[in-house]
């Protein structure tokens, strides 16, 4: 008996289950969510997770949803692994289509506060607080169930609208913006030991649709299935999912924390098509986006005038461009254009320092011809390296021309906390 109990015991340690449930809704307009579906499906299939269930359009009702999560979370043992995949609309306090909704109903004000919501087919907007699936009523609940009891890996992925849900993205000042009012959250602590998060948006922004190839599919969910076949660490995960041109800026979780790996034996798919095109850029241009990989500690971005964040620009919008940084820094701060130009804009003529927690500002852009691709590539660094850059800038206003210059400006980040963003225009 004693013999049976530890074989029970180590086939439970060794031979980890490994489950998915992959939901999607064409519902009101959308064209890609099904197609998202059969394509993530057939990529955790390739990565060996071996029970993997479809939700599609009429079967992806709220209480299915739901009860499947649950069956799922209660035949989950320590070392297995979820895998929950979304495909379809989504909600929050900052989308201003639903505020007609909310005034009919102020108790969504409270669910939806600090959260967000996913809409199931048989979503009623006369019933918005029963048929909504809430993040922090719904969802949170069985995650932390998972995650504190069963102790199982769980990877979310959610390409719908405002899908960013209860983690910061917004500052105080992007506060006042907000079409209710609501009270964002700011914290920076994230609460799940062994849930991955992925979003196709930031808590404040639009998902979208690729509609310009076939089949059509979510800008996220494509990003997604793409580098699902090719990486299997977070970290490396988010960085090729940020060089995936995008019109709207995805966000990864937990931030500052590494992660197990994504699928237990991963393996590359040498046939499965690219959808990132080979940069045309100088090798030297490269060595310097290639040393600009993100390591979470700095973010650039670019948002408009109502705070929310765009990977796209266009000659009548104007754009914000907004650092973050994880410690107190020096900013350096490059523009890479499409007639292979790199710019030095930061700093100019003295130091600029960024503080930990902070968004700061530095001014608004516009797309001027050539009109586009076009990298911003921002770094860290100390004071003393700043310093150096400043003499850069004085000596040839900021136009790095040349090889010899950009070998320079290499050696002066080496060791440097880096990151790039990829803005696409939409010509």
């Amino acid at each position: 008996m004693k013999k049976t109990l530890l074989y029970l015991l180590l086939s439970t340690l060794i031979y980890a289950n490994s489950y998915a449930l992959i939901i999607g809704t064409n519902k009101n307009g959308l064209q890609g969510a099904i197609n998202d579906v059969n394509a993530i499906a057939k990529v955790l299939d390739f990565q060996g997770v071996q029970n993997i269930k479809l939700l599609k359009n009429r079967e992806a009702t709220k209480d299915n949803i739901l009860d499947n999560i649950k069956l799922i979370a209660n035949r989950l043992h320590p070392n297995d692994r979820f895998y929950l995949f979304f495909s379809g609309h989504g909600t929050s306090l900052l989308d201003p289509n639903f505020a007609k909704v909310i005034d009919n109903d102020k108790r969504l004000i409270t669910l939806l506060e600090n959260s967000g919501g996913l809409i199931p087919w048989d979503f009623d907007k006369e019933r918005a607080y029963k048929t909504i699936i809430s993040a922090k009523r719904d969802l949170a609940p069985i995650f932390n169930y998972i995650d504190k009891k069963k102790k199982a890996f769980t990877m979310v992925m959610i390409d719908a609208c405002f899908s960013g849900m209860s983690y910061r993205d917004m500052n105080y000042n992007q506060h006042k913006q907000m079409p209710i009012d609501a009270k964002p959250h700011f914290g920076d602590s994230y609460p799940y030991k062994n849930l991955v998060y992925l979003a196709s948006t930031a808590m404040s922004d639009w998902a979208t649709e690729d509609k310009r190839h076939r089949p059509i599919r979510g800008y996220f969910s494509r990003a997604l299935e793409h580098c699902l076949y090719s990486k299997n660490g977070l970290r490396d995960l988010e960085n090729c999912m940020d060089n995936v041109p995008m019109p709207q800026s995805t966000e990864v979780y937990p931030k500052y924390r590494d992660v197990p790996t994504l699928f237990t034996h991963h393996r590359v798919s040498n046939g499965h098509k690219s959808i990132i095109r080979a940069s045309s850029s100088k090798s030297s241009i490269d060595k310097l986006l290639k040393l600009a990989t993100s390591t979470g500690s700095i973010k650039i971005f670019t948002t408009q005038k109502n705070g929310i964040r765009r990977k796209v620009y266009t000659p009548n919008t104007l754009l914000n461009l907004q650092v973050a940084i994880k410690q107190d820094g020096y900013l350096v701060l490059f523009n890479f254009t499409p007639d292979k130009k790199l710019k030095l804009h930061y700093p100019k003529y003295e130091p600029r320092e960024i503080r930990a927690d902070n968004i700061e500002s530095f001014g608004e852009f516009s797309a001027s011809e050539p009109f586009g691709e076009e990298y911003m590539i921002a770094f860290s660094v100390k004071r003393a390296v700043a310093e150096k850059f400043v003499e850069i800038y004085k000596r040839n206003q900021g136009n790095l021309e040349g090889d010899s210059s950009i070998r320079e400006v290499i050696g002066l980040l080496q060791g440097s906390q880096g990151s790039s963003l990829r803005l696409m225009s939409t010509r």
